[in-house]
């Protein structure tokens, strides 16, 4: 990395695909708020304290092996160090403006030291190798989005955690051994109700409905096994019937309703809620607003941030 002498007014700097070995020679870009070092041969995070005024800092696809000298770069917002050579999830919790973390495709096999980012918004781990959601969720409760497919969560009792992220609005758990267990979706829409992005899926209407009919027959079945042994005879109490058939009632009137001349509404379209692109990160915001974080002017191809955004802000 050579010496920019100068260019105080710099403020984007992108080394994307080159060989660089040692982050270096930043002492004079006082401005600089975005660097980009994808794709190189780093091997330790260093000389960042010259630049605290960092706010995006893209590290991916490089030989990282920690996450530590991070101390002055308080003001970072999104921090991009998937597909390296991390083991744990460490020296983070004084980035309290931090609201994207990228961490996929390391060795991470535990959440943890998430205290202290109380901004984080989404965090990505996809492609680890994780088995449980630890306690450690509670000190996340802004999350929305959170990335895990590719991970080695093998049953629901791991995921009990996931209560604390009640703003959760998209999760992806794909390619987990949870992921092919029966009635998959109805336990993770009874477990998160604020879910509307399940494994890259809108959730539907009927989607929640089911959910609500299976955990009304799972009680039912389990309030029956308590019977008496009349009730084991007819295979469900009386009371218990009509609690089901009053529920399923409900639900198909609701149905109806739905798709009556009445009650028709003209479909909100589906947005396009994130974008990841090699030489950046960009993302969608309400439902119009489009951010852009450094070279990743790629999205702009996709047909459905064309048919939908209405205003880009470059970061």
């Amino acid at each position: 990395m050579p010496l920019l002498e100068g260019e105080e007014k710099l403020r984007l700097l992108c080394y994307q695909h080159n060989r660089i070995e040692k982050i270096e020679n930043l002492v004079s870009l006082p401005n600089l708020i975005f660097l980009d070092l994808y794709d190189n041969d780093i091997k330790e995070i260093a000389s960042l304290h010259t630049v605290s005024t960092l706010r995006v800092l893209m590290l991916g696809k490089n030989k990282i092996e920690k996450i530590r000298n991070l101390n002055t770069n308080t003001k970072l917002d999104v921090l991009d160090l998937h597909s390296n050579r991390i083991t744990k999830i460490e020296n983070l919790g004084h980035l309290k403006d931090l609201r994207v973390l990228n961490i996929a495709n390391n060795q991470i096999s535990k959440i943890e030291n998430l205290k202290g980012l109380s901004s984080l918004t989404e965090l990505n781990l996809r492609r680890n190798l994780i088995t449980s959601i630890s306690d450690e969720t509670r000190h996340v409760k802004n999350l929305l989005r959170l990335f895990l497919s590719n991970n080695h969560i093998d049953s629901f009792l791991e995921l009990a955690n996931l209560k604390h992220l009640s703003n959760l609005s998209e999760l992806s758990l794909e390619h987990n051994p949870v992921y092919n267990k029966e009635d998959y979706t109805s336990h993770m829409l009874g477990l998160l109700p604020t879910i509307k992005i399940l494994d890259m899926k809108k959730i539907t209407e009927e989607n929640k409905q089911k959910a609500d009919l299976d955990s009304t027959n799972n009680k039912s079945n389990a309030s029956g096994a308590q019977g008496s042994k009349k009730d084991d005879d007819v295979g469900i109490s009386a009371d218990n019937l009509f609690k089901v058939i009053s529920r399923e009632w409900i639900s198909e009137i609701r149905k109806m309703r739905m798709k009556s001349t009445l009650f028709q509404v003209k479909k909100k379209r589906e947005s396009v809620f994130d974008c990841k692109v090699q030489s950046g990160h960009a993302e969608i915001e309400g439902d119009n607003l489009l951010f852009i974080y450094g070279n990743a002017l790629e999205v702009l191809n996709n047909e459905g941030f064309q048919n939908s955004v209405e205003q880009i802000l470059f970061q």
